[in-house]
């Protein structure tokens, strides 16, 4: 799995064009362990390009982020048609702390979460 931080998020994001029109299809709680996993199917990752048939490629994939040292976290209820249309990946500070805080969307989460460090890999 390859870390999220800061000298990596802000290519990170881009690359998956800030998870636009994507979704979350799973979210698994280890609660002991103060982790969370996301499963999220990408629609855009990387360089778009134009098929022979004139219609996009939008390199579609599946990713797996695991969210350690998890702070703070909080979802709505969630449907598979609740696509993304703008995640927000930032650091920021919590009680004199500094967390990275994912959340599918800034002004209304369906979903964040707040953490010490991020990984994610391509399955």
């Amino acid at each position: 799995m390859k870390n999220i931080n800061k000298d990596n998020l802000e290519n990170f994001m881009a690359y998956y064009q800030n998870f636009h029109d994507s979704t979350i299809t799973s979210i698994d709680y280890d609660i002991l362990n103060s982790k969370m996993t996301l499963y999220i199917n990408v629609f855009w990752g990387g360089d778009t390009t134009t098929n022979k048939d004139g219609s996009l490629n939008t390199h579609k994939s599946r990713i797996k982020i695991l969210f350690e040292d998890v702070y703070k976290c909080n979802n709505k209820e969630l449907f598979l048609w609740d696509s993304i249309y703008d995640a927000y990946l930032k650091y920021i500070h919590l009680d004199n702390q500094e967390y990275l805080c994912f959340a599918d969307d800034e002004k209304t989460p369906s979903i964040y979460i707040v953490c010490k460090s991020m990984k994610y890999e391509v399955l």
